[in-house]
């Protein structure tokens, strides 16, 4: 949660802050039912995030339309 007029780069998140509780667990509630409604049961935080591993081993890389001829000579085939 950010102040976007005093904090347009979104520096200083606003969600922990005392001045916000009441909004913030508002919202949180909200999250929660529409969680409830779609089915979903992960958690809404993570106390120990860690970045996700992505597995490009099976991943065919295709030509787009835009990319010029040398390109595609380059690195495709």
């Amino acid at each position: 949660m950010f102040d976007l007029q005093a904090d347009p780069l979104e520096q200083v998140n606003l969600a922990d802050h005392p001045d916000t509780k009441t909004v913030t667990s508002d919202l949180t509630a909200l999250m929660l039912q529409w969680q409830e409604t779609l089915g979903d049961d992960q958690a809404l935080r993570s106390e120990n995030p860690k970045p996700k591993e992505v597995d490009y081993s099976n991943f065919k890389q295709r030509r787009d339309r835009w990319q010029p001829d040398w390109i595609y000579e380059k690195y495709f085939r």
